[in-house]
């Protein structure tokens, strides 16, 4: 390659993204080798080095994901991907918290309905049908997961 060819290469790198994949790939893939020194159990049984494995191994490709994202970014390093919105920051940790505390007191479908609108909200490009759809599926995953597939005691709606 040429060193105009170098350069546009450079230009069409996001530098952020590439170091965020790096990182979140080797904080993965070294939680996923920790974890390997743990009982792993079985499939119906699982250890406790089964779940650290698996949630390396995500974020492990995860990251590798962000690495192949940040060749293939259309936007600069000071493009709109990489400005900081407020909102996000502070609409996605409370969801965490209306979720904790409206979880005991009317139930795991209200809070994750709940959870998942206020997180919609820190879209930039937040609109009402997408959020109220993406409620729904959620809540009814949850509940078919948590409630129906692993059986644990949540109550799906409190009354009063």
């Amino acid at each position: 390659m040429g060193r105009a060819q170098d350069r546009a290469m450079m230009r069409r790198l996001d530098r952020k993204k590439l170091l965020a994949g790096l990182v979140f790939a080797a904080v993965g893939f070294a939680v996923a080798a920790g974890a390997t020194r743990y009982s792993l159990g079985t499939m119906a049984r699982i250890g406790p080095g089964g779940f650290p494995l698996l949630i390396g191994i995500v974020l492990g490709v995860l990251g590798l994901a962000h690495v192949v994202a940040a060749f293939a970014s259309r936007d600069g390093p000071d493009g709109g991907a990489s400005r900081w919105d407020g909102r996000a920051t502070l609409l996605i940790p409370l969801s965490a918290i209306v979720f904790a505390l409206t979880i005991d007191k009317f139930g795991l479908v209200p809070a994750i309905v709940a959870a998942v609108f206020i997180a919609a909200l820190a879209n930039p490009k937040f609109r009402l049908v997408e959020a109220l759809v993406l409620c729904v599926a959620l809540a009814i995953f949850g509940a078919g997961l948590f409630v129906y597939g692993l059986n644990l005691p949540f109550t799906l709606f409190r009354t009063w």
